[in-house]
């Protein structure tokens, strides 16, 4: 298959890739096929590699979020109400229900992460880092590829 960047063409490889999240962090992905352009490096990920992808970063949000304290969440009726509407726009707020303010549940409860609502007010984003940046970290964007995908590419093009 040709390139839709510079006309190259891709070869399949199941090496490790790792995606940089600047919610969760570098998120290692293996043994699922994706494409790697032989002359520009541009990726294509297969559904397989896009589902486990997803997987683990659904994972890590979950993790991230049951690291805070019991202390730091507020119910669903406190949300309503720092958000100024009734519980059942709540529920029903795409943007919320797609993960734009931090939730989990507590046995049969939803809660609500404080900081994320708070966010959520005041940029209509609630979404922050859910990880501690270590010093060889740098704060990378959503799609940006760490330096294991550079090296990926770079066996690509020696071929």
């Amino acid at each position: 298959m040709r390139c839709y960047n510079c006309g190259g063409y891709y070869r399949e490889t199941t090496d490790l890739v790792e995606i940089a999240d600047s919610y969760v962090g570098t998120i290692p992905v293996e043994g699922v096929t994706c494409l790697i352009c032989n002359d520009c490096g541009g990726i294509l990920f297969s559904e397989e590699f896009v589902d486990k992808l997803e997987l683990v970063r659904r994972k890590r949000i979950q993790e991230g979020i049951k690291s805070y304290p019991l202390k730091d969440f507020v119910t669903t009726i406190e949300t309503a109400a720092m958000l100024g509407i009734t519980k059942q726009a709540l529920h029903k707020h795409k943007r919320i229900s797609k993960g734009f303010i931090y939730h989990t549940k507590i046995g049969n409860i939803i809660v609500y992460l404080k900081p994320s609502v708070e966010r959520f007010v005041k940029t209509g984003d609630g979404r922050f880092p859910l990880y501690k940046e270590t010093v060889t970290q740098k704060k990378i964007e959503d799609t940006q590829l760490t330096p294991a995908v550079s090296q990926v590419r770079d066996k690509a093009r020696k071929k």
